[in-house]
């Protein structure tokens, strides 16, 4: 699997990113990696204490917060898309344990114009999904993105719908 790590410095912007910027020491620091042939965005990551909700169970923010990352990142890196989540529906089938390896995948569905599809789920360390996601995500137009991410930039605008 040849994976690249996924960096918000390779459009000339910086981040804050509460999820993925290693940078942010109040933040998760879950690095994003796309996996090139599967085009897919991948991520593991072992859930602490302080992410719980119930002792023994990640709290279902810190999941989701995960999750939407996810598929914010297949909307840039798999859709060459800037977009921000519309709606999304997420499906809780089994806890995220503290102190356990979990993988994370995100993809693209489908959609076209201002609207596009992701989905994404959360694995324990036997491949069982824990927690799914569905959602619409709306495609920036140019000005919206500078404007979202503080920058005036060509590469900004290649993600962009007209």
């Amino acid at each position: 699997m040849a994976k690249r790590l996924l960096q918000n410095q390779e459009w000339d912007f910086a981040s804050r990113c509460w999820v993925c910027e290693p940078g942010n020491d109040r933040g998760l620091e879950v690095p994003f990696f796309l996996d090139e042939d599967a085009r897919r965005v991948v991520a593991e990551f072992t859930p602490e204490p302080c992410h719980s909700g119930a002792p023994e169970f990640a709290h279902t923010g810190f999941s989701t917060a995960l999750l939407e990352e996810g598929m914010a990142w297949a909307v840039i890196a798999v859709a060459h898309k800037w977009g921000v989540t519309r709606r999304s529906q997420s499906v809780f089938s089994r806890p995220v344990r503290i102190g356990q390896p979990h993988t994370l995948h995100a993809w693209i569905e489908g959609g076209y114009g201002s609207d596009l599809t992701a989905a994404a789920e959360i694995l324990d360390g036997r491949g069982k999904v824990c927690v799914a996601v569905r959602a619409d995500f709306y495609v920036m137009t140019g000005e919206e993105a500078e404007r979202a991410l503080g920058v005036r930039s060509d590469a900004v605008k290649e993600y962009t719908r007209a």
